[in-house]
C-alpha cells in the first residue's frame, strides 16, 4: 500500500478536488487524518484495528463503512465538530488509497505471480512502485516543508474515540519528523526486511534490484506502465472525494 508521502500527496489532491470550505479551513487536520491509519507503526496495533477492514476486502469503501459502524457516534457528520469531521475525511482518503491499491494494483499485477514469476520479487516490485510514488510526492510537495507547516497543531479539536488525544499528538510529531527525511531508495531494503526477515534470498534480490537501478525500475514500468499509476491516483481522488462528499452531506 502507499507510504506516508504518497498518502499526503493524494490527500492534497483530494482536498483540491473537493473544494469544500470546511476542508480547506482545517486542511492540516485533513492531512493528519490521511496518515493516521498507519499510526499502528507507532502503537503496534493490529492493522484491522486502524484500517477497519481486512486485507481480504472485496470493495473500496469497506474500511470507511467499518469505521462508522464500529463508532456510530461519528457516523453523522452534523453531530461532530469541524476539525473532527475533516480529520475523518482525510482518514477516509487513506483507506480508499490502500483499498484501491490492494484491489486494482496488487491483485491485478502481483497476486498469483501475474507479472513476475517469483513471489518475493513481485513484492519487491510492488514496494518499488510505492517508493517511486513517494519520490514523485516529495517533488510535487516541494520537500514537504509546506505540509509540515500545515500539520502544526493539526490535532487541535480532533475528537475520535478510537485514538487517545495524547497518542494523536505523538503521531503528529512522528509524522512531522518523518517528513524531514530525504527520499532514499535505501528504504526498499527496510521494506523488504519487514516482509522477509532473515531471508538471505530476499536480501540478495533487493540488493540486485538496487544495484541495477534505474534499469531495474524501468523493467517494472515495462510490465506496469506509468500511466497505470496515474490512473490509480485518479481512481483514489475521485472515489475518496465522492465518499467524503456523502459523509459531509456536500453532494
Amino acid at each position: 500500500m502507499p507510504n506516508l508521502p504518497a498518502h499526503l500527496s493524494l490527500a492534497m489532491a483530494t482536498a483540491e478536488s473537493l473544494a469544500v470550505p470546511v476542508v480547506h479551513r482545517h486542511l492540516g487536520s485533513f492531512l493528519l487524518g490521511s496518515t493516521t491509519p498507519d499510526i499502528r507503526s507507532m502503537t503496534k496495533a493490529n492493522r484491522d484495528d486502524t484500517h477497519f477492514a481486512s486485507l481480504d476486502l472485496t470493495r473500496v469503501g469497506e474500511g470507511m463503512d467499518g469505521l462508522l459502524q464500529t463508532h456510530p457516534a461519528l457516523a453523522d457528520s452534523s453531530k461532530v465538530n469541524d476539525a473532527t469531521k475533516v480529520f475523518l475525511s482525510g482518514y477516509f482518503t487513506h483507506l480508499v488509497a490502500d483499498e484501491t491499491w490492494i484491489i486494482d494494483m496488487y491483485r491485478t499485477y502481483f497476486g498469483g505471480h501475474r507479472v513476475v514469476d517469483d513471489e518475493v520479487m513481485g513484492n519487491i516490485w510492488d514496494r518499488a512502485l510505492q517508493l517511486d510514488m513517494d519520490r514523485a510526492a516529495d517533488e510535487e510537495l516541494s520537500g514537504m516543508g509546506q505540509v509540515r507547516s500545515m500539520l502544526l497543531g493539526s490535532e487541535s479539536g480532533v475528537d475520535v474515540e478510537f485514538i487517545e488525544p495524547d497518542t494523536l499528538v505523538q503521531w503528529r510529531e512522528w509524522v512531522t519528523e518523518f517528513t524531514t527525511r530525504e527520499f532514499s531508495w535505501d528504504r526498499l531494503r527496510f521494506l523488504t526486511r519487514r516482509m522477509y526477515r532473515d531471508d538471505p534470498d530476499a536480501a540478495q534480490m533487493v540488493e540486485e534490484f538496487l544495484q541495477s537501478a534505474p534499469g531495474s525500475l524501468e523493467s517494472v514500468y515495462e510490465k506496469i506502465p506509468a500511466e497505470r499509476i496515474a490512473q490509480y491516483r485518479e481512481q483514489v481522488i475521485t472515489e475518496a472525494a465522492r465518499l467524503i462528499r456523502e459523509y459531509l452531506d456536500e453532494s
